[in-house]
């Protein structure tokens, strides 16, 4: 092993010159003048190597870090034992978030008719792109330089972030400066936040599956009783979904879903019968009202370092 700094190293830069390899197709697709305007000298930032970094923290920070990582197992026990996909759920929503501080936005409808493959607005795609890029962070075994560059995403406890996204950019310009400390504890207490937060929907989530159980006589353990748990972390399917979602037929499948159409639970998107899409308008609705709380936050910004948005 190699040896251990003790300070956080800051990101450096250099300057270099920006020219596109073919300035012939460049220009006939700009024009010459905005050519000359987007070639020309930059400052590139040259990410430090923290393999071997170890951040050195204020006691404060580390207090409070220590407290959220407790607070994050606790609420990880309380969803291990809900049937409810919770871990779906609750990465649905994290993608939803993260995707906001970007400033991309989108309902919870069509986010999950993106993630069905039967979505149109591009929003709505990116962000169902950020859903299995998370979900495959999720399955690496092992955190690694390849697992990492493999999965190309980070995953931000952002649900808390939301909150004042001002102080979560200069976090990271802090951060980019040496300062750890400062990110560490920006990232501790949206942790807490996220969590609260957290707890609010499951609960909301709980109320709303006991209701529609009651309301339906839904028979724990069959198909309809899974398909409504499932609801919760996909809120428009069609039968392929189930199909492949809960291992069953596609008779078994549309027959589950017609029964919850009956139950007032789920209902058409369309008026075809053939390749049916269903939705879940109740779950929609806690899901948006989810998003609501979490985005009531300060003004809007953009990551200083990112630039203008495009």
């Amino acid at each position: 092993m190699g040896s251990v700094q003790a300070d956080w190293p800051p990101v450096a830069w250099e300057a270099l010159e920006w020219r596109f390899a073919d300035r012939h197709w460049a220009e006939s697709m700009l024009g010459r003048a905005a050519l000359a305007a987007a070639e020309g000298p930059y400052q590139a930032a040259v990410p430090p190597f923290i393999a071997t970094a170890r951040p050195v923290l204020s006691p404060e920070t580390a207090t409070l870090s220590e407290a959220a990582a407790a607070e994050m197992a606790r609420f990880d026990a309380q969803t291990a034992t809900s049937p409810v996909p919770m871990p779906a759920v609750l990465l649905q929503s994290e993608s939803a978030s993260s995707s906001q501080i970007e400033n991309l936005t989108s309902s919870p409808r069509q986010i999950a008719l993106s993630v069905l493959g039967t979505g149109s607005k591009r929003n709505a795609e990116l962000i169902a792109g950020n859903v299995a890029a998370m979900e495959a962070a999720l399955s690496i075994d092992e955190v690694s330089p390849e697992g990492i560059l493999a999965v190309l995403t980070t995953v931000p406890i952002s649900a808390g972030l939301l909150a004042d996204t001002g102080d979560y950019f200069q976090a990271l310009e802090d951060n980019r400066s040496g300062d750890v400390d400062s990110l560490v504890r920006q990232l501790a207490g949206s942790a807490m936040l996220a969590v609260a937060h957290g707890r609010s929907l499951l609960t909301d989530i709980n109320d709303l599956r006991a209701r529609q159980a009651t309301r339906a006589g839904l028979r724990p353990g069959s198909t309809p009783a899974r398909l409504a748990d499932e609801l919760f972390a996909q809120p428009v399917i069609n039968a392929q979904y189930v199909v492949d979602r809960l291992g069953v037929s596609y008779a078994t499948a549309l027959a589950a879903a017609r029964t919850l159409e009956s139950a007032g639970i789920v209902k058409p998107m369309t008026a075809a019968r053939r390749n049916q899409i269903w939705e879940a308008p109740a779950v929609l609705n806690l899901l948006a009202a989810f998003a609501a709380r979490t985005t009531r936050r300060s003004q809007p910004q953009s990551d200083p370092s990112t630039g203008p948005e495009r």
